[in-house]
């Protein structure tokens, strides 16, 4: 519960916060688009992949997170948290993204952090992700930014990055569909701005759409 509610939903929150141009996780969560991701990837996408223990109140744990998320006391920023992403997304994202491909679902809000985390540590040429992307510290950041200088678009760079370089592991590696709605939701960061990508997203999840769709629409 922990890894992927607490975590995973915190790094979705710090990537999409940076982008958007706040520095800390309250003044991201305060974001109504990014509230409304956060929940919307805890309950559609993270909470149907883990065992709840008997006794635990669901929802009462979420409030719980959003009153965490919401402590301006803590601090915490959002480049502190989106530090470290190769090795955290891959701790995060692959068992329940895996779990929807499997059931016929596209994981629309699990790609979205995805998106975010290469918008921030390797963005398209001609994309600038601000100053919080930029104070991240990454192990693979040399090594992405150089495959994204290179990159023709989103899905290029997204099919480098996870379907070559196995980024989220060798699970996600073998989900062409998954690596290209990332890849969807890179060029509508760099394209319309990560609001729009938000969007998209949410919407797509809501209505349970299970294909790639287009990032220009």
């Amino acid at each position: 519960m922990k890894v992927r509610l607490l975590n995973g939903t915190h790094s979705l929150i710090a990537y999409l916060g940076a982008l958007r141009g706040v520095g800390t996780i309250s003044e991201a969560i305060a974001t109504p688009e990014i509230e409304s991701a956060a929940r919307a990837v805890l309950r559609r996408e993270y909470e149907p992949s883990v065992h709840v223990p008997s006794g635990v109140d669901i929802r009462a744990y979420e409030e719980q997170l959003f009153e965490r998320w919401s402590n301006s006391a803590l601090g915490h920023r959002t480049a502190q948290v989106g530090t470290d992403g190769s090795v955290k997304l891959g701790q995060r994202i692959p068992e329940p993204a895996l779990l929807a491909l499997d059931e016929g679902t596209m994981p629309h809000l699990l790609a979205l952090p995805v998106a975010g985390y290469l918008s921030c540590i390797a963005p398209l040429p001609g994309f600038a992700p601000g100053p919080h992307a930029r104070d991240m510290v990454d192990p693979a950041r040399a090594r992405l930014a150089a495959e994204a200088q290179s990159a023709r678009n989103g899905a290029d760079l997204a099919h480098r990055v996870i379907a070559e370089q196995h980024l989220l592991g060798q699970g996600l590696a073998e989900r062409p569909d998954f690596i290209a709605r990332v890849g969807e939701l890179v060029d509508t960061i760099a394209g319309h701005g990560v609001e729009a990508a938000i969007r998209d997203s949410i919407a797509a999840s809501e209505h349970g759409l299970t294909e790639t769709r287009g990032a220009h629409r």
